[in-house]
């Protein structure tokens, strides 16, 4: 009995040992497995911000290609390299505000490729060539150096993770076969309904296609970003001076039309699209909420009151891009209009239809007030992007738009 008592006194002390080492095994275990969970989230969490700088980061490259120097005429080399420069400072600096942020890995050059494409030939008086490719920016958020950590990882050294991998990829493609807009419930198309006059043929002056493409325009004003003011002097940017002017004209070389896509738009609604821009309710029903080019759009006739007001709505956007209809200004289109108006003209607001070509993107630099019937402005060509645009799928015939792109992000 003794014997006994003395053996279950040595065998307790052997359990209490044997329960204590599993259960350190079983706390490690746990510590390890929750460890393992929070970093596995954690790391993921990162990858997704990752992934998202990423994107940012080929947005900005993208937007910052996409500048008026595209359109200078005498263009250099070394201005190409500055493009590329300048778009691949905007990733790296998307990239310093994720890193900052959310602690993903900084972005380097290295991880930052900006094909150029057809934006280094989509210059005034030239089309791109049919073999080029879209311009395109690749950005690669990655962390592929072991010595340096993605994170700090919860208690990394006992699980055996210091650190996680990181390699997000994305692609930023710039478009310019435009072949229409697509205005969304939140997003308008920053078209105006102001049509400026075009010759295809160049045969006649004061339209888009003689004075600005085939540079036959004066040069005299510079619009600067950094004060928002006009300057005088050469930029290297063609002008093209067009008047506004009130009663019911037929339009033509060296005259802007109010025009419309709808034929109950009103003066009023067309003039308060120049500072919503093109929304669903401007078009036609059966456009299927989309505006396509070539069109015919509507003369909207203005009086001296229009012409006032025109005038206060347009103040507000000198200096900003906005995208332009193109009327065809040739005699034998205007000719045509006169007489399809004299034979059938409507009691609807929109009068006389006007052949609309295509769309530029142009930045009116001055709006002068000649009389309270005439107001004169003055457009210089510009680069502009917006998501609404619908570009051509795959089809070469389609011409590509110098000055009007859309940024996407490839799938």
């Amino acid at each position: 009995m003794k014997r006994r008592s003395t053996d279950q006194q040595c065998t307790a002390p052997r359990r209490r040992g044997t329960l204590t080492v599993w259960t350190l095994l079983v706390m490690v275990s746990c510590i390890c497995c929750v460890s393992l969970v929070a970093n596995t989230g954690y790391l993921s969490s990162l990858r997704s911000d990752s992934h998202h700088c990423a994107q940012a980061a080929a947005l900005a490259a993208g937007r910052r290609l996409l500048t008026d120097d595209i359109l200078r005429r005498s263009r250099q080399d070394f201005e190409v390299d500055a493009w590329h420069l300048n778009a691949q400072n905007a990733a790296i600096e998307m990239g310093q505000v994720y890193a900052a942020d959310c602690g993903v890995p900084q972005l380097t050059p290295g991880h930052i490729t900006i094909e150029m494409g057809a934006i280094a030939v989509a210059h005034i008086g030239r089309a791109p060539d049919s073999g080029t490719f879209p311009p395109r920016v690749h950005v690669n958020v990655a962390n592929h150096d072991a010595n340096e950590s993605s994170g700090n990882f919860v208690l990394g050294s006992l699980i055996g993770i210091t650190h996680g991998i990181i390699s997000e990829r994305s692609q930023a493609i710039l478009e310019n076969q435009i072949v229409g807009f697509r205005p969304g419930p939140q997003s308008a198309t920053p078209i105006v309904p102001l049509a400026l006059p075009d010759d295809p043929t160049c045969n006649t002056t004061h339209c888009w296609s003689t004075e600005i493409e085939t540079d036959r325009g004066q040069d005299r004003f510079t619009w600067d970003d950094s004060t928002d003011a006009v300057r005088s002097g050469p930029d290297r940017l063609s002008e093209l001076v067009l008047t506004i002017k009130s009663g019911d004209t037929p339009g033509g070389p060296g005259i802007a039309q109010l025009v419309s896509w709808n034929t109950q738009t009103s003066v009023k609604d067309a003039l308060a699209q120049f500072a919503a821009g093109l929304g669903q309710q401007h078009l036609s029903a059966d456009g299927d909420g989309v505006l396509v080019f070539p069109s015919a759009a509507g003369q909207v006739p203005i009086d001296s009151g229009d012409v006032r007001e025109l005038a206060e709505v347009i103040r507000p956007l000198i200096g900003s891009a906005r995208i332009f209809p193109l009327y065809d200004a040739s005699e034998s289109a205007l000719k045509s209009t006169a007489e399809s108006d004299v034979a059938g003209r409507s009691l609807h607001t929109t009068a006389a239809n006007h052949q609309i070509l295509r769309v530029v993107a142009a930045r009116i630099i001055r709006l002068e007030d000649i009389s309270d019937q005439q107001i004169r402005i003055v457009l210089q060509p510009t680069v502009l992007s917006t998501p609404t645009a619908v570009v051509s799928a795959a089809n070469e015939t389609t011409p590509h738009n110098r000055y009007v792109w859309k940024i996407r992000l490839a799938e």
